[in-house]
């Protein structure tokens, strides 16, 4: 008997983690995938879904709410708690998924240490 799995469906195609100092680089990024219908989690584009409690907002995001996750990983993004409760909330995702889901973009020779 062939089980039937129901395809999930995600808010997002993709979300972007990114260090704040090197926002407008991905204004752009986030501009041609959504010209290309990609539907992005951006934080611009998320304003006003932001006031609510951003820890729990950001976790359920990056865990949950989007197909794909782009890791925009720099000296500043490996610095910046924000980005570390991103990454650390996709990591959980990836872990429990046993599935591609982080897709890693290395800016320069930055590791992390966990």
């Amino acid at each position: 008997m062939k089980a039937s799995r129901k395809a999930r469906q995600f808010e997002y195609d993709v979300c972007l983690s990114f260090a704040g100092r090197t926002e407008s680089t991905f204004d752009s990024v986030a501009a041609l995938l959504r010209e290309q219908g990609i539907r992005v989690f951006f934080d611009e584009y998320a304003e006003t879904e932001l006031w609510q409690d951003l820890y729990a907002h950001l976790d359920q995001i990056y865990r949950d709410a989007a197909r794909y996750c782009v890791l925009f990983i720099s000296k500043h993004y490996a610095r910046r708690v924000w980005t570390n409760h991103e990454r650390e909330s996709a990591q959980a995702r990836a872990l429990r998924a046993h599935r591609e889901y982080i897709l890693p973009a290395r800016f320069d020779g930055t590791r992390f240490q966990d």
